[in-house]
């Protein structure tokens, strides 16, 4: 845990997973993020905000409801509740940072509309290194990759980002 804040702002950045919550779209990961940035969320640096739905067939299950609970014990924002495609447009507008926690072993070739959506709308993204959105990612310098699964790594993505945010743009 951070005591003070390496990222020096103005307002809160806005850190985004807008994927649904499943674990194969690394919401674990994702939960496990305000922990690791307690200090920055605290001091207003940055806010994390992360999709939630409750419904069973969307990721509302009792392990995932377990880890929207730590997320927000953290100091994470959920986003609840479906969202228009409006609404949708303006949550990725609003986001200084789009992450794409996608875990590697089912994404390796195949991506999201997520990560499009990011990269159309001028967001510097996050993703796992390796997987088609980290190797785009990499390949045009629009954001940062981490190893999969390792919150400490993605919590150095996320830095780099910020710090970065609008060569990465």
């Amino acid at each position: 845990e951070a005591t003070t804040s390496p990222i020096d702002n103005a307002r809160p950045v806005r850190v985004v997973s807008v994927a649904h919550p499943q674990l194969v779209k690394g919401f674990d990961v994702v939960a496990g993020l305000p922990a690791h940035l307690r200090g920055e969320i605290r001091s207003g640096a940055i806010e994390i905000a992360a999709r939630y739905l409750r419904h069973e067939s969307h990721g509302g299950s009792a392990g995932i409801q377990r880890l929207a609970d730590r997320f927000v014990d953290n100091g994470g924002q959920l986003i609840e509740g479906t969202m228009s495609d409006e609404e949708y447009a303006q949550c990725v507008g609003h986001a200084d940072v789009v992450l794409i926690p996608y875990r590697l072993g089912t994404f390796r070739t195949r991506t999201s509309g997520v990560v499009l959506d990011a990269l159309a709308a001028g967001k510097p993204v996050v993703a796992v290194r390796g997987t088609w959105a980290g190797n785009l990612i990499e390949q045009h310098g629009v954001g940062t990759v981490f190893a999969d699964g390792q919150v400490d790594d993605l919590r150095s993505a996320i830095e780099y980002s910020v710090r970065h945010l609008d060569a990465l743009r």
